[in-house]
């Protein structure tokens, strides 16, 4: 039996996969419940509401973005490079369950009745917008082109992330690599651009 120190994150974990599935209203504490192997009241004790247990998981998801941004700045010698490796990264097949909760979140609707300027992930976005003006020779309307093309790729590679299995299972494992592989050169292309 599991104790209480062992059953909030357990519960994290299956709220994490609920919300790569579905978005936040299509998403029942029960099946959050169900998915943990424990109960909404359980779920309850340990997260006052739906809307914390959200939070807590887009915190998560948060915090592995700017880690893993943080980690490609600290390898790159240039916001081209920096956001590049950033984007490759992003392509690894363990990173897709956040990068799927990220993108959801992003779509959801709730976010603007749950506040904007309290959203968890808004420091992420923050840092990736920051990130993309800060070459002193751009102008605005370059900034926002940066912006746009780099958000396209996130874009692109959650959408990679979330049909590889399907892909997988139409082409083959050995074609799922060349696509993986095309995507990073195509990425890297377009971040040359920058």
């Amino acid at each position: 039996m599991l104790n209480s120190e062992q059953i909030a994150p357990k519960i994290l974990v299956a709220a994490f996969k609920c919300y790569s599935a579905r978005d936040y209203r299509a998403t029942s504490l029960s099946k959050i419940a169900e998915t943990a192997g424990t109960t909404k009241q359980v779920v309850l004790h340990h997260f006052t509401s739906k809307q914390q247990l959200y939070f807590e998981v887009l915190n998560t998801v948060r915090e592995r973005l700017i880690g893993w941004l943080d980690e490609a700045e600290s390898t790159s010698s240039s916001t081209n490079e920096l956001l590049g490796n950033f984007i490759l990264k992003l392509l690894e097949p363990e990173r897709a369950e956040t990068l799927s909760v990220a993108l959801r979140a992003t779509s959801d609707p709730i976010v603007m009745e749950l506040g904007i300027k309290n959203w968890p992930l808004r420091p992420f976005f923050d840092k990736l917008r920051k990130l993309t003006t800060n070459e002193q020779t751009r102008s605005s309307e370059t900034e926002e082109k940066t912006f746009a093309l780099v958000y396209g790729l996130l874009g692109s590679v959650g959408l990679f992330l979330a049909t590889s299995e399907v892909l997988s299972s139409m082409y083959g494992d050995v074609t799922l690599q060349n696509i993986a592989k095309s995507m990073e050169r195509e990425s890297r292309h377009r971040i040359a651009w920058l």
